[in-house]
């Protein structure tokens, strides 16, 4: 009798943890579809014939698979002109801002100097600052530095919210490496520098990576400046 019991008092602790993950992984699903379905829906809108694609009834299900949108896109004038710029543009912002970022961020994290805390402070909270705030004082610095409507004037403007994430991100990334490391590097003989390059450098290249990735992305889809 009393195996019994236990037997069943275990199955309903066991039915509980079950009904809880599957309530979990109907919320998931929920979230899925609802993230998902407009990735679907421009995926089907890009593959519609034209006049299914303006149908004031469109289907759910696509009904007719073309490419003709893609190759009447491309013949467009001027198409890839726009696109290479936007590629300089964003990979001159990530080289920039991942170089100036990682040299700022080791500086923050590694170097004791007066202010360190009011500069760390700084760098977040120009990252509060929404950009429609900075379009008229952006648009007059450029206009005087005869930079208005260039390249250089566009990535100049794309730092200006690019570098202090850059910053930010790096510096938790950098803190994380025990400095006793390069301290070691240093006593086997290593430079400074040599000891940046040979150990913390390694270490520090996944999250350049990530914040490089992050960088571009923000840059080719800015559209405010641009």
């Amino acid at each position: 009798m009393d195996a019994v019991a236990r037997t069943g008092g275990g199955t309903g602790r066991t039915s509980r943890p079950r009904k809880s993950k599957a309530g979990w992984n109907l919320l998931g699903l929920l979230v899925f579809v609802t993230a998902g379905f407009p990735v679907y829906w421009m995926l089907n809108t890009a593959f519609k014939p034209a006049k299914d694609a303006i149908d004031p009834d469109p289907s759910l299900l696509p009904t007719g698979l073309t490419l003709s949108n893609f190759s009447r896109a491309l013949d467009i004038a001027d198409f890839w002109g726009p696109v290479g710029r936007s590629l300089i543009v964003s990979l001159s912002v990530v080289a920039i801002g991942v170089v100036v970022g990682t040299l700022a961020a080791l500086a923050i994290s590694r170097f004791a100097f007066r202010g360190r805390k009011i500069v760390i402070v700084g760098i977040l909270a120009v990252q509060m600052v929404p950009l429609v705030a900075m379009i008229i004082p952006v648009f007059l610095l450029l206009n005087d530095l005869d930079q208005y409507d260039k390249l250089s004037g566009l990535i100049i403007t794309y730092l200006t919210f690019i570098l202090p994430f850059t910053v930010w991100t790096l510096r938790g990334f950098i803190v994380n490496i025990p400095k006793e490391l390069e301290e070691a590097a240093m006593v086997d003989g290593c430079s400074p520098t040599g000891a940046f390059l040979r150990v913390v450098f390694p270490l520090l290249a996944p999250g350049m990576v990530a914040t490089s990735v992050y960088a571009f992305i923000q840059a080719w889809n800015e559209y405010l400046y641009a």
